[in-house]
C-alpha cells in the first residue's frame, strides 16, 4: 500500500529502473479486499490464550483483557516503539494473584535478547523458548512488568548461490524490517552502478519528517559516495526513480595483517 493509502501492487518488485509503481486498482483485486477484512482482525491476531495463561503473538502498542482457564480475568497492556526498537514492556495486571504461563514470541530473525521481571532478570531456563516463544511461568501480582528486549542490529542478508539474480549482491536487514536504496535518496548514484561493502559501517538515524517517520540506514557506496537506506516498505512515495534491495556486493580491497 502506498502511504496515502489510496494505491497499491499487486506484485513487489525487489528492483526497478523507476518504470514500477503502485496503481489505484487492478483487475484481480483480491489484495485491496483482503486488507479491508484483515485491519479489523489485527486483534485477533495480537494475542492468543493457551490452556495455561496467554500468548504475545505481535509487538504493538496495545490493550487486551482475558480469562484464564481458572476464570481469572486479566489485563495486558503493551508499550512499544516496534519496529523501530527492539524494547516490548507488558504490564500484568490480573484480579488476584495467580499463577499462569504468559509467552512471548521470539521472531526467527532474531539472534539475542534480554528478559527482565521487574527488577528481575531472567537467564537460562527461565529464559529459554519453546516453539519460537519464550515462557514465562510464575505467579503474577497486579502491575507485574514484562520487559523484553529485542537485539535488532543491522545486518547484511545474502541469497541462496541457486538464486541466480542476487548472486555477488546483499540485502541489509535491521530486525524484521528490510531495507533499499531508492534515487530520492541517493541523486549521486545510479541504478546498478554502485556497490555496498558488507564491512561498510551503517547508521541508523530515526528521521519523524520522512515518509510517516522512519529509521534510515546511512553509510558510503564503493565509491565513496554517501548512501541512504529507507525500509522497503515505504519506497514509490515520492518522486520516480529506481529502487533497489538487492545491491551489488564490493570487493573488500582492504589490507589485512596477520
Amino acid at each position: 500500500m502506498s502511504l496515502s493509502g489510496d494505491k497499491s501492487c499487486y506484485v513487489n518488485p525487489l528492483a526497478t529502473q523507476g518504470a514500477h509503481h503502485r496503481v489505484e486498482w487492478f483487475g484481480t483485486s483480491c489484495c485491496p479486499t483482503n486488507l479491508a477484512r484483515y485491519l479489523p482482525s489485527i486483534g485477533q491476531y495480537a494475542y492468543a490464550k493457551t490452556d495455561d495463561g496467554f500468548a504475545v503473538n505481535q509487538f504493538m502498542n496495545s490493550e487486551a483483557e482475558f480469562e484464564t482457564g481458572s476464570g481469572l480475568a486479566v489485563k495486558l497492556k503493551q508499550t512499544t516503539n516496534y519496529p523501530w526498537d527492539g524494547r516490548i514492556e507488558l504490564a500484568v495486571h490480573p484480579e488476584r494473584e495467580e499463577n499462569f504461563v504468559i509467552r512471548l514470541r521470539v521472531p526467527d530473525w532474531c539472534r539475542g535478547y534480554k528478559l527482565k521481571v521487574g527488577d528481575e532478570s531472567l537467564f537460562g531456563a527461565g529464559a529459554m523458548t519453546d516453539r519460537g516463544y519464550l515462557i514465562v511461568d510464575r505467579k503474577w501480582s497486579q502491575g507485574d512488568v514484562i520487559v523484553l528486549e529485542l537485539d535488532m542490529p543491522v545486518e547484511v542478508v545474502r541469497a541462496r548461490e541457486e538464486v541466480e539474480a542476487d548472486r555477488g549482491r546483499l540485502a541489509i536487514q535491521r530486525g524484521p524490517i528490510v531495507y533499499c536504496a531508492e534515487q530520492a535518496d541517493n541523486p549521486d548514484l545510479t541504478y546498478d552502478a554502485f556497490a555496498l561493502s558488507a564491512r561498510e559501517p551503517l547508521n541508523m538515524h530515526y528521521r519523524p519528517d520522512l515518509l510517516g517517520g522512519i529509521t534510515v540506514l546511512t553509510g558510503r557506496a564503493e565509491e565513496g559516495k554517501p548512501c541512504l537506506l529507507i525500509p522497503y516498505y515505504a519506497w514509490d512515495n515520492r518522486e520516480e526513480g529506481f529502487m533497489q534491495v538487492w545491491i551489488r556486493e564490493a570487493e573488500d580491497r582492504r589490507l589485512y595483517l596477520y
